[in-house]
Formats: structure tokens, sequence, C-alpha cells
């Protein structure tokens, strides 16, 4: 088997801000920290996303790093969190 692409987490984290920025999400931060990218969006749609959307979410999965998206509101109360319905 050959590595054809390496990815680190800050390539990682990019590629999922790419990813709701594109599914109509604004106001995205993203954090690196200790080989894990948690993704937060503080604006944008309150609703959870649609199915095919996580679907979509969990084929993006690459390279075995961790990561995970959280919309949330100004108070810091988590709407809703991809570890809800991740499929790994």
């Amino acid at each position: 088997m050959r590595i054809v692409e390496h990815y680190d987490v800050g390539m990682i984290a990019k590629e999922c801000v790419d990813f709701w920025r594109a599914a109509g999400y604004r106001k995205i931060q993203a954090i690196v920290a200790d080989g894990m990218a948690h993704v937060t969006i503080w604006g944008g749609s309150i609703l959870r996303p649609t199915p095919g959307i996580r679907i979509l979410w969990n084929e993006l999965k690459i390279a075995g790093v961790c990561y995970i998206v959280e919309r949330k509101i100004l108070g810091g109360m988590t709407l809703w969190s991809s570890k809800d319905w991740d499929c790994d």
C-alpha cells in the first residue's frame, strides 16, 4: 500500500471549515490542539444539518484525525454536535 497524500490536522481543520461554509454556515472557528480539530459554528442556521449533510460529513473523515463540529449560541450552549451522529 502506498500513501498518496499526507494530511495534518491543520489541513483537516481547513477542509472542515470549507465543508461547513459550503453547507451555508458562517462564523466558523477552528481550534487545532493535541492532534484534534475542534470546529465551532457560532452563526448561521439554528436547525440541525440534514441527513444528507451528516452522511457527507461522516464520509469526509480522513487519516484517522479526530474532529468534531458543534453549533453553539453566544451563551456557550451547544445546540447540536457531530458527536451525536458519528457513524464510526
